[in-house]
């Protein structure tokens, strides 16, 4: 995968990260984002600094490998990952315990 390639998925991730949080990206000036430049971001089109990236990482509550789970060892993406992941994510978000009770069992049976 090149570089515009891990650009482009990084900005559906954090696309989908920003959404999760129920966020525009003119909200991202609270968290003193230019939404300018973040939206350039998202749309892979500038190249975030390792700073940029772990800032990002903080605001929206993930470490830097979850940030780029959409890579897997061979450096190709997995479209099953990133929607596997964003509906376990939405279940933990609702903190719902019928609905984690479930995910347990499920889980439990699966691995």
């Amino acid at each position: 995968m090149d570089i515009d390639q891990i650009k482009t998925k990084l900005g559906f991730r954090l696309k989908a990260l920003r959404l999760d949080k129920e966020l525009k990206q003119e909200d991202l000036e609270n968290f003193n984002f230019s939404y300018r430049h973040y939206g350039k971001i998202e749309r892979g089109q500038v190249n975030p600094t390792l700073g940029t990236l772990a800032r990002l990482c903080e605001l929206f509550d993930v470490s830097l490998s979850e940030l780029f789970f959409f890579m897997d060892d061979k450096g190709s993406t997995s479209d099953i990952q990133q929607e596997v992941a964003a509906k376990i994510r939405g279940v933990l978000k609702e903190n719902d315990e019928a609905k984690l009770s479930k995910l347990k069992i499920f889980l439990n049976e699966i691995l």
